[in-house]
């Protein structure tokens, strides 16, 4: 088939489908979608809950307890904590109904998605982590967001085989990390981002194999490297004794001269590696994956990934996804499981469409909650025959009788749960990592908004001490100002603690307290995650830059601008010096 062009049905702006792109949907049979890329991303990400807890009581039968939970109070479904959720006790199979063909398949969906009970955080196999939303194999973990097989780690995103690390993102298998971002396989370093191996370092930008390495981009197997120049062992120590790290000033000293450096340094046009035919940014060790992002490990033939790997296969429009899953569509959250499509949160399953939370199942048609079932619909149960003569039935009367949302838009099969038809506001999940969306925006493209409750909490303390060495355990006691008196779009707070375990961080690390609030501080970060799109691009080496005075410390081979072009998550508006993959090399090893 030939590329065609659509116009979005959300946003209306146009969008191609590409011949391979028609080849897969045929083979899952699904049509091919009605909403382009963005939008369907945007509308995935919504189903996924953020980094946002709530104090509300379980709705447990004989159950009265306040939990913390994903969940806010209005919760259109009950939720259980999660000891309970996972007992004997109750059997989401009780809520299964018969299908009636005389109403829009997503109408009977939100009946069932606000019947069955939720679980109050999303964690597996996890000892002392009831302050972190989501984590697996993971031990006293306190506000972590997909912590995995991880131990000690605070307010951190996706902290992956790792102990002791604060403030962290995506980073994998690291001890007594601080203020990282992207920093694998690294051991006591601090404020570093898309780096590995390193020890004792700290504002380093793409370095590998560094030991005792500070305020500097781009090295390779280093040590005693400040500002990008060698120095001895004795002169390293004096030239970073200015910026010591125990002092807020020397810590914004830093920091300021390190923005000023990621500005005037080459920055390689993705930070993709062994990555063949891939198109994207953030991808390693895997091949033939298209306008993806965030994947690892040996992800082959996918399309549309945001967040994925671990061999996942043959899959498209999916984000949160692998760990050995194949033909997944249109879906989040999934691991271990085989043609998933159109669903959310589950795990060892297969040959399942339009569902949610459900494990260990197989043969599953808008179902939530069930686990070890196969040959269900609504959570009902039905024998082999009987699931596979009504399933081809529902698929008729989706397209027959459509969901029509708030807004306007027709939902038929092949498209992802309304946006309106969800657990939480959309201006407390996912999409906020994402997406900068205020509540009348959110509303207009027909998301759920949720009020955000006003704490008002009363600081007792807005001076901190310089050094950590002037901290005392009665900081504990302190309510602290934020620096950004909620006069941010970081969904600020206005205050925060310092508890016991993050106080003895600090202190054994010797780093200075934040003045931020854990939201302000992780969308600090988040600036350095490049944003899920492409664009066509020329290398800027050897041309014209109002922003940097960088000269190439080596020859190249081309003479004049590099003419060699490719796509890149840096806009053309952006300031920074954007390098082919020769042109960086060249420079950085």
């Amino acid at each position: 088939m030939e590329a065609n062009q659509k116009n979005c049905k959300s946003c209306k702006e146009a969008f191609i489908i590409e011949p391979e792109d028609f080849v897969f949907y045929s083979y899952i049979k699904v049509p091919p979608p009605t909403w382009c890329v963005e939008c369907r991303f945007k509308r995935r990400l919504a189903t996924r809950d953020g980094r946002f807890l709530f104090k509300r009581k379980c709705d447990a039968q004989d159950h009265d307890e306040m939990i913390i939970s994903i969940y806010p109070k209005d919760c259109p479904a009950p939720v259980y904590d999660q000891e309970y959720w996972r007992s004997d006790k109750w059997g989401p199979a009780d809520y299964g109904r018969e299908y009636d063909f005389n109403r829009p398949f997503f109408a009977q969906w939100k009946d069932l998605l606000y019947s069955v009970p939720v679980r109050n955080l999303r964690h597996t196999n996890c000892i002392n982590c009831d302050y972190s939303p989501s984590a697996t194999d993971s031990k006293n973990c306190y506000q972590c967001i997909g912590a995995f097989g991880s131990e000690n780690c605070l307010y951190s995103y996706l902290p992956v085989l790792s102990k002791n690390c604060v403030d962290c993102w995506g980073v994998d298998a690291n001890e007594w990390l601080y203020d990282c971002f992207g920093v694998d396989k690294s051991f006591n370093t601090s404020f570093c981002v898309v780096s590995e191996e390193l020890i004792d370092c700290a504002f380093l930008y793409d370095s590998v194999g560094c030991y005792d390495c500070f305020l500097s981009i781009g090295l390779r197997n280093q040590k005693y490297v400040f500002k990008n120049k060698k120095y001895s062992k004795k002169e390293y120590f004096e030239k970073i004794k200015e910026y010591n790290l125990a002092s807020y000033q020397g810590i914004r000293k830093a920091k300021e001269e390190f923005e000023e450096m990621l500005l005037r340094f080459p920055r390689r046009f993705c930070v993709s590696k062994q990555a063949e035919g891939c198109t994207g940014d953030d991808i390693h060790k895997s091949k033939n994956c298209k306008y993806s992002f965030n994947i690892i490990d040996g992800a082959e033939n996918c399309k549309y990934v945001r967040v994925g790997g671990k061999s996942l296969k043959e899959s498209y429009d999916v984000y949160g996804v692998g760990l050995l899953s194949n033909l997944l569509y249109e879906t989040n959250a999934v691991s271990r499981s085989e043609r998933i499509y159109f669903c959310d949160d589950l795990k060892n399953c297969n040959d399942i469409y339009y569902s949610k939370t459900c494990w260990n199942s197989e043969y599953l048609f808008g179902c939530t909650g069930l686990k070890n079932k196969k040959y269900c619909i609504l959570n009902k149960q039905y024998t082999k025959d009987e699931y596979e003569g009504l399933v081809p039935k529902i698929i008729t009367q989706m397209n027959a009788v459509p969901y029509t949302d708030k807004v306007g838009r027709e939902y038929r099969f092949g498209e992802f749960f309304p946006a309106e038809i969800n657990l939480f506001g959309a201006n407390i999940s996912a999409l906020t990592d994402y997406y900068d969306l205020d509540k009348d925006s959110l509303e207009k493209e027909g998301f759920l908004y949720h009020e955000m409750e006003d704490h008002n909490y009363s600081v007792t303390l807005w001076e901190l001490p310089d050094n950590i060495e002037e901290v005392g355990e009665d900081i504990l006691n302190e309510v602290i100002g934020c620096l950004d008196k909620k006069s941010c779009n970081h969904n600020c707070v206005g205050a925060f603690k310092i508890i016991k375990e993050e106080l003895d961080f600090y202190k054994k690390r010797g780093i200075a307290l934040p003045r931020y609030c854990f939201n302000c501080r992780y969308a600090t970060r988040l600036r350095f995650n490049n944003p899920y799109k492409l664009y066509n691009r020329q290398c800027l080496c050897l041309a014209e830059n109002n922003y940097s005075d960088y000269k190439n410390t080596r020859e190249h081979p081309h003479k004049g601008r590099c003419e060699n072009v490719f796509m890149t998550p840096y806009a053309l508006e952006r300031k920074e010096l954007v390098y082919c993959k020769e042109c960086y090399e060249a420079e950085v090893t």
